[in-house]
């Protein structure tokens, strides 16, 4: 057995709601999106010539103005970033109990099979090691 540190914690998902772990991986999908949409407008300012992007009221101080606005940028990727930290951690406590082991309802089961297998027999349900593994695999390459 290993060492390490073990810890639990509260976390407060803000005005979310979620019915399966589906819909917080989608959630964190969305985010990924929002946050390259972000770096896109990051890099429009590393290639965009100042004087074509600084309102006039800032004219005389142009840096500052660049500066503010990839500041508000990278703030908001940050909370994204924190958001999608503790969504993922939600994912992982929907999908696994104490022992590491996955946890899926029979709904979620199903939903998972209909969404992964478009029509072919990913595994044979009553093989547990077998549907664990295809479960593991889905989910790691998901997150």
């Amino acid at each position: 057995m290993g060492w390490g540190t073990s810890f639990n914690t509260d976390i407060y998902l803000s005005r979310m709601t979620f019915t399966d772990v589906n819909d917080v991986n989608d959630k964190i999908y969305e985010n990924r999106k929002y946050i390259k949409d972000l770096l896109s407008q990051i890099k429009m300012f590393g290639s965009a010539n100042p004087k074509d992007i600084i309102p006039e009221d800032w004219k005389e101080e142009p840096m500052r103005w660049i500066s503010n606005e990839i500041d508000s940028l990278m703030e908001q990727i940050l909370d994204y970033e924190n958001e999608n930290l503790r969504l993922g951690l939600y994912a992982d406590y929907l999908l696994f109990d104490e022992k590491e082991n996955i946890v899926l309802s029979w709904k979620q089961l199903k939903d998972f099979y209909l969404k992964t297998s478009k029509g072919e027999n990913l595994f044979d349900p009553s093989n547990k090691e077998q549907m664990k593994d295809v479960i593991n695999n889905y989910i790691e390459e998901k997150c």
